[in-house]
């Protein structure tokens, strides 16, 4: 359909003397010579992150100084061709993407079409739309105790998505089992308050909240388990500072004589306690279990050369000895008497005889000496049958013959040997 204008004219003039008179009507027709044009070249607009879909943001016009059906308006943000409303076709991220720039153009529908263009910016604003992150959720520092208060334990990291005054963040200690720790609310440090022991509690489990300041509910927790690590500050002690044990010096070797003890207050390998025997203790037949503390009999004992044995018995911790951080004890041991055999004062007695002496002759004085000491322990002798019969008279006289039904009288009390009747027989 075309659209048109016309004026009309009246044209006067003179043919061979006589006046004419003409009207002329003239029609204009219009053309598309225009593009359309919006009301404004470009549009800053300012909407909410959590804008809902469908939300108009605003509407854009365009005219066409054209006549007809030149103006049909096309967008990219979701623009409505028909009266150029803008609106949101998805959701808006400040985090993703913070303005949005559009060119929304408008075109008519001539038979030669011509195109306005405007450009259309979208800014995001930022809303408290994101809770505080740890990262990570879970922290196992250790700490040594005796920390001096003011000790920095660890710090807590915890991250907002979100700008400006929406990430800020603060930290609090949501619950404890324990008023020793304390975090500071703007850097997240936890550092001690207070005296820690190892002996008394070795673990603390905190909960601390990272939350926004303006909204206190965006919020998020991390789980902080501290373990206490113990230091060597006690010093092995013995319960007693004598003992008293007394073994047999028949006593087999790895006999337990005894067995000491010294207690540690610190907790773990730092209050294990190890023992030994130390100095020219080592040299006296015992030794001591290093871990249970232990003594027993490493080597042969004679209450006859040595009835009371001192040891001295060092308690300490693992490894090498620092200053005075051991403990040690005195260890008196008796050695009791056992029945040991009495020794002859020769092993061999040789002695001679004349033949033909009455019964009763006194041959010779055989001694023996006991050094058991208890007064019930005596001694006797008796003549060895086994060993007389094992030597060959025969053979030592050869004009004598050994009566196995006779033997030397022997005197248990005093040692004296004299001949019965009969030993002796001449051929």
């Amino acid at each position: 359909m075309f659209y048109f204008c016309y004026t009309k004219l009246i044209i006067l003039f003179v043919l061979l003397g006589r006046f004419v008179c003409v009207y002329v009507t003239i029609f204009v027709t219009d053309i598309n010579d225009n593009a359309p044009r919006f009301t404004k070249t470009s549009y800053y607009l300012d909407c909410p992150e959590l804008a809902e879909v469908g939300l108009k943001v605003t509407q854009v016009s365009a005219t066409d100084p054209d006549e007809g059906s030149n103006g049909n308006e096309a967008g990219i943000f979701a623009i409505n061709t028909s009266t150029g409303a803008l609106t949101l076709a998805k959701p808006l991220d400040y985090e993703l993407c913070q303005n949005h720039e559009m060119i929304v153009s408008a075109t008519d529908g001539g038979w030669v079409a011509r195109t306005g263009y405007c450009s259309v910016t979208v800014n995001v604003i930022d809303v408290n739309d994101n809770s505080p992150i740890f990262s990570p959720e879970d922290y196992f520092p250790n700490v040594l105790e005796n920390a001096p208060s003011g000790t920095t334990v660890i710090r807590l990291n915890a991250t907002d998505a979100d700008s400006g005054p929406n990430a800020m963040i603060a930290y609090a200690v949501q619950s404890s089992d324990s008023d020793l720790f304390v975090i500071d609310p703007n850097t997240g440090i936890i550092t001690t308050q207070g005296f820690l022991d190892y002996e008394t509690k070795q673990s603390y489990h905190l909960t601390v909240k990272a939350f926004n300041v303006p909204d206190e509910e965006r919020c998020s927790f991390a789980s902080v388990n501290i373990q206490l690590e113990g230091t060597n500050e006690y010093v092995p002690r013995f319960v007693s500072k004598l003992y008293y044990f007394e073994v047999s010096e028949a006593a087999s070797k790895g006999m337990v004589v005894g067995e000491v003890f010294a207690s540690d207050r610190d907790m773990g390998t730092d209050g294990e306690v190890h023992y030994l025997i130390f100095g020219s203790s080592r040299k006296k037949g015992f030794q001591i279990n290093e871990k249970s503390g232990q003594i027993y009999v490493s080597g042969p004992l004679d209450r006859e050369k040595e009835e009371r044995i001192s040891l001295k018995v060092l308690a300490k911790n693992f490894g090498s000895i620092r200053g005075a951080d051991v403990d040690e004890v005195i260890v008196n041991i008796t050695v009791l008497d056992a029945n040991d055999p009495p020794d002859f004062s020769l092993q061999v007695y040789n002695i001679q005889i004349s033949e033909g002496v009455p019964p009763g002759t006194h041959v010779t004085f055989v001694s023996a000496f006991d050094s058991d000491s208890v007064p019930s322990w005596s001694r006797q002798m008796s003549p060895c049958r086994s060993m007389l019969e094992k030597r060959d008279f025969t053979k030592a006289v050869p004009f004598v013959k050994y009566a196995t039904s006779s033997c030397p009288i022997l005197d248990k009390h005093v040692g004296k040997v004299s001949l019965c009747p009969n030993f002796l027989t001449i051929i």
